[in-house]
């Protein structure tokens, strides 16, 4: 959630609620005043999308922790959250506590402000020490679920959006989060009625390709808020049915994107002017890479930098997390799926007219 209120009114519903940090979506600060003495044994610490360069840079649950100190939470409240009310909410009743008949898990710091372990435990086995992990890490063949990218006979036909009205709604990006807004605005047409950018505006297209069973469903629909002054970003990590998704300001560098997607089985791209500017590929089911997290950050950063040096994407926004999040539809108020404009308070679809 992501209200003090919404907090407390899921409480009294007797549901565990998780204060998410993750790398778009930050939670926490905004959420600790909403946990009191009373219902803190309710209440535990999650992450939900966090990037590896947030991972390496801040750490992860003990980021969580780091920031609920800092906002007044007395600490050992904190640890609460981040162990035993952890391990109570998911029924794991031998972890979560230092005690006789648990496991020993547990981690050695130097104090209760940077929650920075300096050795780690696992089932009474020492496991990490000065920020370096000690077992061997055996590697996996996944060579039975890589490139799983089906999109049937896609053109860039199919990504002209034809409008019967001038006046459009637009998924209203909100930076810092994932829920989006409807944002209401006039845009240009051509003579057949087809949206045309306009640089004055941060109006972009966003579709949505099926990707797994070859169907042919595109998707369209305007975005605000993301910032792209040209070119186009694909991703074939879009929430939670994960189709390709693709953000731009013209249907070439749009179209571009999901062949090039299509080409590496999954993965990030970033193209302009008919040329790919970046891409990291996720070979396993096009959704994950089994690169180490060092070599996923420095692509990630690389990619960003791109996304916003080159590009124009708003530093406000996590130019691959934000996207991936604009085709989840039980969030509300707008996002796009294979099948068009939905409207997650209505429940129901929408056109992009009004």
């Amino acid at each position: 959630c992501i209200t003090p209120e919404e907090l407390q009114a899921r409480v009294r519903r007797g549901v565990f609620v998780l204060l998410r940090e993750g790398s778009a979506c930050r939670n926490v600060r905004g959420l600790v005043p909403g946990v009191t003495p009373g219902n803190s044994r309710r209440c535990l610490f999650c992450t939900d999308d966090r990037q590896p360069s947030s991972t390496l840079a801040d750490g992860h649950i003990n980021n969580n922790v780091r920031i609920a100190v800092s906002e007044g939470l007395d600490p050992v409240t904190a640890i609460q959250m981040a162990t035993i009310n952890s391990a109570m909410c998911y029924g794991l009743r031998d972890r979560g506590a230092i005690a006789p008949g648990y496991r020993a898990d547990f981690t050695l710091m130097k104090d209760l402000a940077g929650f920075n372990p300096t050795k780690v435990f696992i089932a009474g086995e020492l496991v990490a020490e000065d920020g370096r992990y000690l077992p061997a890490v055996p590697r996996f063949r996944s060579d039975k679920i890589e490139g799983r990218v089906n999109i049937g006979d896609f053109s860039v036909e199919k990504l002209a959006l034809k409008l019967k009205s001038s006046k459009v709604r637009a998924i209203g990006i909100i930076p810092g989060g994932v829920v989006t807004e409807e944002y209401i605005t006039e845009v240009k047409r051509g003579p057949d009625g087809e949206w045309l950018h306009d640089p004055e505006k941060d109006i972009l297209k966003l579709a949505v390709v099926e990707r797994h069973k070859g169907t042919g469903n595109v998707g369209l629909a305007l975005i605000h808020g993301y910032g792209l002054k040209h070119g186009a970003v694909g991703l074939s990590i879009a929430h939670d049915s994960h189709n390709f998704i693709i953000v731009g300001d013209n249907d070439a560098d749009m179209a571009l994107a999901v062949e090039k997607l299509r080409e590496m089985g999954g993965g990030i791209v970033l193209t302009r002017d008919g040329a790919v500017l970046g891409s990291l590929v996720h070979e396993i089911a096009g959704l994950m890479t089994d690169k180490t997290a060092g070599e996923i950050a420095r692509s990630l950063d690389e990619l960003h930098e791109i996304a916003q040096k080159v590009m124009g994407v708003s530093r406000d926004v996590d130019p691959i997390m934000t996207l991936c999040f604009m085709a989840l539809p039980v969030i509300p108020k707008l996002k796009l799926t294979d099948q068009g404009l939905f409207d997650v308070e209505q429940f129901r679809p929408v056109s992009s007219e009004v």
